[in-house]
C-alpha cells in the first residue's frame, strides 16, 4: 500500500518544487464494517481502533519520508454530508435499479456485493475479450 502514498508524495513535492501552492489533503475512512466488526470482537470503541491504525499509518510514513498532510479528515466528521449527497442522488434518480444497470452494461457481469446495512450493491465488471 505503500506505493500510493509514495507517488502522491512525489508528485506533491514536484508541484510545490513547480512553484504551485498546493494543500496536501489525506483522508481517513475511520468507520467501515470491517471496523466496526473488529470493534464488536474484541469490545472496544470504534474511534479507540481507528486511532491507533491512523499512529501507525503515521509511524510508517515517518518511516518512509513520506510529508505530512496539511488536512486529515476523517469519514465521520462528515457523515451528514456524505448521507446529504447520498439522498439527493437517490432524490434525482442519479442512481442505477439492478434493471437499469442491467441494461446498460448488457454483456457484462452483474454481481451483488454483500453490503451489511445497504439495500443492495452491484457490480459491473467487464467481460475479457
Amino acid at each position: 500500500h505503500a506505493r500510493c502514498y509514495t507517488a502522491f508524495d512525489t508528485i506533491y513535492r514536484y508541484l510545490c518544487q513547480s512553484g504551485y501552492a498546493v494543500k496536501f489533503v489525506r483522508n481517513f475512512t475511520d468507520v467501515d464494517d470491517k471496523i466496526i466488526k473488529r470493534a464488536n470482537e474484541t469490545h472496544a470503541e470504534c474511534s479507540d481502533i481507528t486511532e491507533r491504525y491512523i499512529r501507525e499509518f503515521h509511524a510508517d510514513m515517518d518511516a518512509l519520508g513520506v510529508a505530512v498532510a496539511h488536512v486529515e479528515p476523517r469519514v465521520t466528521e462528515h457523515m451528514g454530508h456524505i448521507v446529504a449527497l447520498i439522498e439527493t442522488l437517490i432524490a434525482g434518480q442519479q442512481v442505477l435499479t439492478e434493471e437499469e444497470l442491467r441494461k446498460r452494461y448488457d454483456g457484462w457481469e452483474i454481481s451483488m456485493v454483500p453490503e451489511p446495512g445497504a439495500s443492495r450493491t452491484f457490480m459491473a465488471k467487464k467481460p475479457l475479450m
